[in-house]
């Protein structure tokens, strides 16, 4: 692990610098934590944020991203809610090199009863059960349901609010939907078909988050309520991968992540 970060450390920084956003950098693909060794990590974007900048800055529309989304899972009674965190709640941010060492030994964050706490009671914080998602079972990982550019009307509500957590808001969420289909940058099969583009969301299979949870709950010997909860990093991808989001990524080591932010200030 020591090895990848120092060869990260070195590569050279390339950066999108858009004039319209004077002080937010594009920074391209590297580990995450070299990102936030050079940047704010209070500034760094959430998804939404960057989906609403790709719908006028074409040079971030085919890049992916770590975003600082923060996906919490918590098995209450039969059901596992995700509390999906804003920027101002995101523990692995606040202390990064300890907490991504954690999520690279284990592949999840455990936050303390005080960090769950917050999050749960934050006004930011988007909570939904994973049984109201209309899940389809990928693996024993992981369960995703679609969002269809062209009919994202039938969404239910929690997806809709889900969906738009993830692409925007209200106007920005009709405008990225209409980006999808008519603004693509590479020509894809999806181009003559644009009815079948889904924008997927992936989450923790349900029952994968019970196992892990409890198993964690084991091990640790700590209980928050009936579970102890865990936390992941999440993603956007790029839009020639039909910006799929991923609120379960297990891994801080996926150098073709970029971020957007704003450097530290002893940076400049």
């Amino acid at each position: 692990m020591g090895t990848q970060q120092t060869g990260a450390q070195k590569k050279v920084l390339e950066t999108v610098r858009d004039p319209a956003l004077e002080n937010i950098v594009t920074s391209r693909g590297d580990y995450l934590v070299c990102h936030l060794r050079r940047f704010d990590p209070g500034s760094i974007q959430h998804s939404d944020e960057i989906c609403r900048d790709r719908i006028t800055i074409r040079g971030i529309r085919n890049m992916s991203f770590s975003t600082a989304d923060c996906p919490m899972y918590r098995v209450e009674g039969s059901d596992v809610i995700l509390y999906l965190a804003r920027r101002k709640d995101n523990h692995i941010f606040r202390n990064f090199e300890e907490a991504l060492r954690e999520v690279h030994k284990n592949g999840s964050y455990m936050p303390s009863a005080e960090e769950a706490q917050a999050i749960m009671e934050s006004d930011t914080t988007l909570r939904i059960n994973l049984s109201d998602l209309g899940l389809t079972h990928h693996n024993i990982y992981g369960s995703y349901f679609d969002v269809m550019a062209a009919h994202y009307d039938e969404l239910n509500p929690p997806q809709r609010a889900f969906a738009e957590r993830v692409y925007g808001a209200g106007d920005d969420f009709r405008k990225y939907m209409e980006m999808m289909l008519t603004q693509r940058d590479t020509p894809t099969p999806w181009h003559e078909h644009p009815e079948e583009i889904g924008l997927r969301i992936w989450v923790l299979n349900p029952e994968y988050a019970k196992y892990e949870v409890s198993l964690k709950d084991f091990i640790l010997a700590k209980l928050v309520g009936k579970g102890k909860p865990l936390c992941r990093l999440s993603k956007l991808m790029c839009t020639n991968c039909l910006s799929g989001f991923s609120a379960r990524l297990d891994t801080p080591y996926d150098d073709h992540l970029s971020v957007r932010g704003m450097y530290r200030k002893e940076q400049g």
